[in-house]
């Protein structure tokens, strides 16, 4: 067996969930389009190749791979990120009329700002925060409420709940039971709350919430979807609406404190803000796959695929790509190249939510700076980074400064 054989055959869902970045490295090196034996897909890992891939010119189209098996498992079927032509179009029209910049600035500007800017001040006053289950997270969630319109149903600690339940069964490579039982629960409750408030809204195309318009944009013979059609749309919305912007601003928290960049923010944060948020989707991709599958049997970058072959694009590795960025393992807000990142995807798949993560992003690093004078790392306490599918810091102890 040749070295780079007996390597992809070592690559196992562990390793990758500890820290896929050295695999990643290599496999641009020596094999950047591969058959990865314990995941039983190919991976494209190169900045070139994924660019190329999910752009979806032909004979690329949606789906494939491990992840699509699992995210039709997790959330149930259509999944809009999975599905192309008329079925994908339908149900993002009733997506992307609410995340439009205009209703978006709105909606955080008067509703997000000032429970980000009441959170920032709490635990200002209180001297110290894991700013991933204290700050991000949870102002992440109520900007989620908002849009969707589901804060008159349910809580914010229910929305996390559901969120990493969701999470966990969309990543189960290993197909554990009691992950499974407790991502099903999750969706039956999902269900059992949302179902009825369908129904009511069924009747009202006139409110301005996405839910109504996953019902009703679009539909000229003026009557709604079907309400159990959009389900799965309002499920990979939960699980993407937490990934970014909440685990996107902790990641980007934990490179500038590894890069000592905190202190430009604070000098001009209008110019520093939107560019840490950049930085933070390239260093570490909050979702780091897609799915797709070529239409026909082809040759790609000298590796054979047969139609249907199941293949994952690795976002998160065409992000540290060495050809594209410098010191690609590095958070730098000042170099030049970060909005090249591949984070949001591309083609007809590309993130419905970036203006609204982006947005919710920088009110979140508004307020917390201006609750404080400083913020420092807790000597001595764990930074958790885990997982490939879904990555992110899980804790990161600050304290806060006021003086």
């Amino acid at each position: 067996m040749s070295a780079v054989a007996s390597f992809l055959e070592s690559i196992s869902p562990q390793q990758l969930f500890e820290d896929p970045y050295p695999i990643y490295e290599q496999l641009r090196r020596d094999a950047p389009v591969a058959y990865i034996p314990q995941l039983h897909l190919y991976w494209i890992t190169k900045h070139e190749d994924v660019a190329e891939v999910v752009s979806e010119k032909e004979p690329w189209v949606s789906g494939g791979g491990n992840t699509s098996e699992r995210m039709e498992r997790s959330l149930g079927k259509p999944v809009i990120t999975l599905v192309g032509g008329e079925v994908h179009d339908e149900l993002r029209s009733g997506v992307d009329r609410t995340l439009q910049p205009r209703p978006i600035t709105r909606v955080v500007e008067q509703s997000i700002r000032p429970i980000a800017r009441s959170r920032a001040q709490e635990l200002a006053a209180r001297g110290e925060a894991d700013l991933v289950s204290e700050y991000f997270e949870p102002v992440s969630v109520e900007a989620l409420r908002h849009v969707m319109g589901l804060d008159p149903y349910v809580d914010s600690d229910t929305l996390i709940r559901w969120f990493k339940q969701l999470a966990g069964g969309a990543g189960n490579l290993t197909n554990d039971p009691a992950v499974w039982e407790a991502n099903d629960a999750a969706a039956r409750e999902i269900e059992d709350l949302l179902l009825p408030v369908l129904d009511d809204l069924a009747s009202k195309p006139e409110e301005e919430t996405m839910l109504s318009h996953m019902l009703w944009a679009g539909r000229t013979d003026g009557t709604p979807r079907d309400k159990n059609h959009i389900l799965s749309t309002v499920k990979i919305i939960l699980l993407g609406g937490m990934q970014e912007p909440g685990h996107a601003a902790s990641s980007t928290s934990l490179g500038l404190f590894e890069s000592d960049q905190w202190g430009l923010l604070r000098e001009d944060g209008g110019k520093w803000i939107p560019q840490a948020v950049l930085e933070g989707l390239r260093w570490i991709a909050p979702i780091g796959t897609t799915g797709r599958t070529p239409s026909r049997d082809f040759e790609f970058r000298g590796v054979p695929l047969a139609k249907g072959a199941p293949v994952e694009v690795i976002l998160a590795s065409a992000n540290r790509d060495e050809r594209v960025f410098r010191e690609p393992n590095v958070f730098d807000i000042e170099r030049n190249e970060k909005d090249q990142h591949q984070a949001f995807g591309g083609g007809q798949h590309f993130c419905a939510g970036h203006f609204f993560g982006r947005q919710v992003q920088r009110i979140m690093f508004e307020e917390l700076l201006a609750a404080t004078k400083d913020i420092t790392q807790k000597p001595g306490a764990p930074t958790p980074v885990n997982g490939w599918v879904f990555r992110a810091p899980r804790s990161l102890q600050v304290d806060l400064h006021v003086n």
